[in-house]
């Protein structure tokens, strides 16, 4: 049985613990309640038939989406209470959906057999001249826009070295074995932010139903190793907060290693370090402070450094000088700027290399040239509020209401890859590729309003508990963060994972209020007669 955490906190700071996670939970659900009306009525859509992700906005059908929404919602609660039920129902259908997302996964890497393209190929280039011992392949130009990417070839360099020239149908099956990775922690992570049984099942069955998750393993990148690693190392984050022992602490040192191996998961050593902050100021005591605040502290300092630390050792290896590459400032700028791109409003358009390069390759001078530019985009809103209002508002379309998540245009490219075979043709301008993806479009209403209901279920359930709403966090994070980052609707992709559980949650507590309903009515009605 898991151990239930005391919620009443003592002293001035502990008075603000409750109030601090009623404000996570209504910030995250805002975000979440404007999703679902979004995807209710609009869907972000690639070119169908160039297979290639130029990204539009095109309306929906509202009753298809809701029709699927609530069948895909009744079926999950239907097996959660049906899994309650028995000692290892959870448990079994936990392993049943972990086991089939790494089957999809591996059938779909091997049958979509892609390559690596743009900057998937540049690292795996420098993770092969790593494993031959040779600078020989690296693109230095590359390294100076992007030191943080010698993370990854470190990461990749093993597979390069087990498999040789064609590492990338076994990078497909690692890929697939962390995609079952997420399904597990996620299931985990359910069972520690809701308390009651049947949630971990619902969860299990939206993991099945985002098949994007398992699709996503033929995009030869860090992507989903990192999203594992991520997720894991939240929950070890969740059981220190629950008062669990420090060992939990190991799992979040998968943190910084995710770090390295995708710059995007900084987002979740934030998150971390923001919960366990909360955890040490308000609910801990003297005693929080040190085996809290201090650790979290010490974790956000190594997620920080760690990609300047695989940069060092990556010196060390090849003896290439890295310096600090494009500044954060100017992907910003970009974000926020870039109009008329593939993916989107604020999409990549070269800017922050142009930039870069008209500077002398300088990154202090870049960052200079980009807050010029920031300056005269802040005082552009004085004068067109409305056309940077409609940019934003369809930049989050183009991000969240992917129903692919890129999974397909980032697995297959025909201008490079040879046509998929098999299960992959079936999707990737197959016969199933419309019918999966006005499925989809359901997921996405479903998961973004039932997670918007579960974030205040929690915050009901929990007593307004902060590290409940762990998961939300993460979300919250990268929803504000992708406002102003490059436009990518696969940088969203691990977050939304995120969102499973509370969604699992919000459909439990929704389950267990209807079946209320009609018990009492089943009563009333009896009673009447």
């Amino acid at each position: 049985m898991q151990s239930q955490l005391k919620t009443e906190r003592t002293g001035l700071p502990g008075r603000w613990y409750g109030p601090v996670g009623w404000c996570v939970a209504v910030l995250a659900a805002v975000p979440l309640a404007l999703l679902c009306f979004m995807a209710l009525r609009h869907s972000a859509a690639f070119d169908h038939e160039a297979f290639q992700e130029t990204m539009t906005v095109v309306p929906v059908d509202t009753v298809q989406i809701l029709v699927t929404a609530l069948v895909l919602g009744g079926v999950a609660a239907v097996l959660g209470r049906f899994a309650a039920r028995g000692k290892r129902g959870e448990a079994l259908l936990t392993v049943i959906a972990s086991a089939a997302v790494v089957v999809l996964g591996c059938v779909w890497s091997l049958s979509v057999h892609g390559r690596p393209v743009d900057d998937q190929q540049k690292v795996w280039d420098m993770a092969v001249a790593l494993a031959n011992g040779t600078t020989e392949g690296i693109d230095f130009d590359y390294l100076i826009m992007f030191p943080y990417q010698s993370g990854m070839a470190l990461f990749l360099e093993p597979l390069a070295r087990l498999f040789g020239p064609d590492p990338y149908p076994a990078f497909g099956i690692f890929n697939a074995l962390c995609a079952g990775a997420c399904v597990w922690g996620l299931c985990a992570v359910t069972g520690q932010i809701w308390p009651e049984k049947g949630a971990k099942a619902i969860c299990a069955v939206l993991c099945l139903a985002f098949l994007p998750l398992p699709f996503m393993s033929g995009f030869l990148y860090g992507t989903l190793a990192a999203a594992a690693m991520g997720i894991w190392g939240m929950y070890g984050v969740l059981r220190l907060c629950r008062g669990g022992g420090e060992r939990w602490w190991l799992l979040t040192l998968l943190l910084p290693v995710a770090v390295v191996c995708y710059n995007g998961a900084m987002l979740f050593a934030a998150a971390a370090f923001c919960l366990l902050t909360a955890e040490g100021l308000l609910g801990g005591g003297k005693r929080g402070l040190l085996t809290r605040l201090l650790p979290a502290a010490v974790l956000l300092f190594v997620c920080l450094n760690a990609a300047s630390w695989a940069g060092v050792l990556f010196t060390w290896r090849t003896g290439i000088q890295l310096g600090e590459g494009i500044p954060k400032s100017a992907w910003g700028v970009m974000g926020l700027t870039a109009e008329n791109t593939n993916s989107g409003p604020g999409g990549y358009n070269s800017y922050t290399k142009l930039l870069f390069w008209e500077n002398g390759a300088d990154a202090q001078d870049t960052h200079a040239a980009a807050m010029e530019d920031l300056r005269d985009y802040l005082a552009s809103w004085k004068e067109t509020p409305h056309a940077n209002f409609g940019f934003l508002h369809e930049k989050i379309q183009t991000e969240w209401l992917d129903p692919w998540f890129d999974s397909l245009t980032g697995s297959y490219h025909p201008d490079v890859d040879a046509a998929p075979r098999g299960f992959a043709a079936l999707f990737c301008g197959g016969s199933l590729m419309v019918p999966a993806e006005r499925f989809l479009r359901g997921v996405l209403a479903l998961v973004y309003g039932a997670a918007c209901a579960g974030t205040l279920a929690m915050a009901v359930r929990r007593k307004g508990t902060v590290w409940a709403q762990g998961m939300a966090v993460c979300f919250l994070g990268s929803f504000l963060f992708q406002i102003v980052w490059e436009n990518h609707s696969r940088y969203c992709f691990p977050y939304f994972l995120c969102l499973l559980p509370v969604a699992a949650a919000g459909l439990a507590q929704g389950s267990e209020l209807l079946r209320r309903i009609l018990s009492r009515a089943g009563h009333g009605g009896e009673n009447a007669a």
